[in-house]
């Protein structure tokens, strides 16, 4: 991947986050927390895959894919990068607690999905 690729790479990364993180809170205010949790989840991955990239990372993609699996994700942040080790860590840990969310959300239509729970963890993400 040129320098360029990378750059283009990153930024598109970064802007779907970024329009993934607004329909966190039009799927909120509407009263769509199964929607707003996944939503959440997603554009924390969108930034986190973005950061992936500008690292240099997606070496350790699996074969022939263009993005990190979800599994993989949280340890690609806690062992690589510029931020401090306790920043990768907490960074790590935020991207599993919300894909467990995202997963009950999605996959668990019995269960709640609390109102207060969705709030803070898209607060987490500003």
């Amino acid at each position: 991947m040129t320098s360029a690729e990378r750059k283009r790479t990153v930024q598109a990364w970064r802007e779907a986050s970024e329009s993934t993180y607004l329909s966190v809170w039009t799927l909120y205010n509407i009263g769509d927390y199964r929607g707003a949790a996944n939503r959440t989840y997603y554009s924390a991955y969108q930034a986190a895959t973005s950061v992936a990239f500008a690292h240099g990372d997606e070496t350790q993609f699996p074969f022939e894919w263009e993005n990190p699996s979800h599994i993989q994700l949280p340890d690609l942040i806690r062992n690589n990068g510029d931020l401090t080790v306790e920043t990768r860590r907490e960074v790590g840990r935020l991207l599993e607690i919300l894909r467990t969310h995202r997963e009950t959300a999605d996959y668990k239509p019995g269960r709640a999905i609390l109102k207060d729970t969705v709030l803070e963890n898209a607060r987490r993400l500003s």
